[in-house]
């Protein structure tokens, strides 16, 4: 076989019909870049579209491959039923890779589904969260007293939810052992975070904090919320006005803290 040659045959017969390369490789669904390849000498055809591209040439196979015209050294019926063996055999081995791979790939995705499981069901995702940190109380705007938050609990790396203890210190409620906080990030899907806090069986606790709209950065380090009668507990003043806000805004809360004084 000789690139050129075949090459020079396939140039000459598209010519001969008409045919771009483009509207040759439209009928063996190929780009005509590859057709151009051809004809150039920079590679021969596959040989499971020496056929089709016989057929769509009006040559024969024998013809194609030696790239001459009336050269029937090799019997175009043992040409056929060569190209007809291999093309079968590719087809074949390409099918039985097919499905040995995808077989594979649902193994492993199998495998790293019950393993992601079990790592989940044990906690090695999650990440335990312990400190205590001052806060602010505001009214109207202005500071009115000082507080502590202690915070104890589980961040659930997964879904990124906390729940534990969010105790303020000014608010007894908040501190019973009995009390769960829970903490979702973008709850409402729009960036918008919530706290509520919970006893067994019961999900208010009573007083001025049950549920709250709650603006805090992904390490719990900083935050600012509104209880119901409208007083502001925060970890940096000038994260108050946020909580003063009738309308809910998504804030990615470490460039504000970033860009604004402590």
């Amino acid at each position: 076989m000789d690139n050129a040659k075949t090459g020079a045959l396939i140039a000459a017969r598209r010519n001969e019909l008409a045919l771009t390369q483009r509207e040759l490789a439209e009928k063996l669904h190929i780009s005509d870049r590859t057709v151009s390849k051809w004809e150039r000498g920079a590679g021969f055809p596959d040989v499971s579209l020496l056929e089709p591209l016989a057929k769509a040439l009006d040559v024969s196979i024998a013809e194609l491959v030696q790239g001459e015209r009336g050269n029937t050294e090799v019997t175009e019926i043992t040409l056929r039923s060569v190209v007809s063996a291999i093309a079968a055999h590719i087809r074949k081995t390409t099918r039985r890779q097919f499905t040995t791979a995808l077989a594979s790939a649902f193994l492993l995705a199998m495998s790293s589904f019950i393993l992601f499981g079990i790592a989940d069901s044990l906690g090695a995702f999650d990440q335990t969260v312990s400190m205590v940190l001052p806060v602010g109380i505001y009214e109207g705007g202005l500071l009115t007293e000082e507080s502590t938050v202690t915070i104890e609990g589980t961040r659930y790396r997964f879904t990124g939810d906390f729940s534990g203890r969010f105790a303020i210190a000014a608010f007894p409620e908040t501190c019973a052992e009995n009390v769960t906080a829970n903490i979702r990030w973008d709850y409402h899907f729009d960036g918008h975070n919530e706290i509520f806090y919970h006893r067994f069986s019961d999900f208010d606790i009573g007083g001025p904090l049950s549920r709250a709209d709650l603006y805090i950065s992904k390490d719990m380090n900083s935050f600012a919320f509104r209880l119901d009668d409208g007083r502001v507990i925060a970890t940096h003043a000038h994260l108050v006005s946020l909580a003063m806000l009738d309308t809910y805004y998504a804030v990615d809360l470490q460039n504000v803290l970033y860009r604004s004084p402590s």
